[in-house]
């Protein structure tokens, strides 16, 4: 699966100049997996880790709470409540998670 973008390098404003937000979306896997699945926002938005400035915050429109991991290009998806992770093999086919990511230009 890979990361559409939605928005691209769009101005935040003057009191951060110099930063841009890229958002992206990508589709749930039919088969979620321990460990998280792929979205590798170097590859599919072009946005190196040393310019991402802050977190990458990562929303969704069916109430599951999501990270995503810069160690190793994944987004971790929990129950709400949860400590741990979904369990191998929830299908999350039909949900999307979008991606926000305020990077440096450079």
């Amino acid at each position: 699966m890979a990361i559409t973008s939605i928005i691209d390098g769009d101005k935040l404003g003057a009191y951060q100049s110099g930063l841009s937000v890229t958002m992206g979306s990508i589709a749930g896997p039919a088969s979620y997996a321990s460990g998280g699945f792929v979205a590798d926002i170097e590859t599919d938005l072009g946005i190196t880790e040393a310019n991402i400035v802050g977190p990458v915050t990562v929303a969704n429109d069916s109430g599951y709470i999501a990270i995503w991991s810069a160690v190793n290009n994944k987004v971790y998806v929990f129950a709400v409540g949860a400590v741990t992770q979904l369990a191998a093999t929830t299908d999350l086919s039909g949900v999307t998670f979008y991606l926000t990511v305020h990077h440096s230009a450079g």
